[in-house]
């Protein structure tokens, strides 16, 4: 049963929620969803998560409080490797080439050097994650 729940939250998910956020606008490019994301993940990690995990604390569920310190704490990693994807999106290599590329009018270069820098910038944003799997 559990497996039926699972595929269809990642249909929802993977599928529906991403076509529809692309249709609504919802979803840009990666400066545009880094830069957005990043306010969230401090909300999350400064004040939602530490008010509900004091909230548990007052009404005596330790279980919960250390549940949404331990979320807040994920939050605070989260947003730390979103402005780390951004910065290298904006001052890595790949962007300067791809500006160098475009004022000397190659546009195919500018093209595969943005394109490269939107592949490290999504590098960049799986790697806290991988590196939590080997630790």
């Amino acid at each position: 049963m559990a497996d039926l729940f699972r595929k269809a939250a990642a249909v929802e998910l993977g599928e529906h929620f991403a076509q529809e956020a692309a249709l609504s606008g919802l979803v840009g490019g990666n400066e545009a969803n880094l830069t957005n994301a990043i306010p969230g993940e401090g909300y999350e990690s400064t004040t939602m998560y530490p008010t509900f995990a004091r909230q548990a604390k007052a009404a005596g569920d330790t279980a919960a409080a250390d549940l949404f310190t331990e979320i807040a704490k994920d939050e605070a990693t989260h947003q730390a490797a979103y402005k780390a994807a951004l910065a290298a999106l904006r001052t890595g290599m790949y962007p300067t080439f791809a500006r160098q590329a475009k004022a000397a009018g190659d546009t195919a270069a500018a093209t595969l050097f943005q394109h490269n820098a939107t592949d490290e910038a999504d590098h960049a944003q799986s790697f806290p994650t991988a590196r939590k799997g080997l630790g």
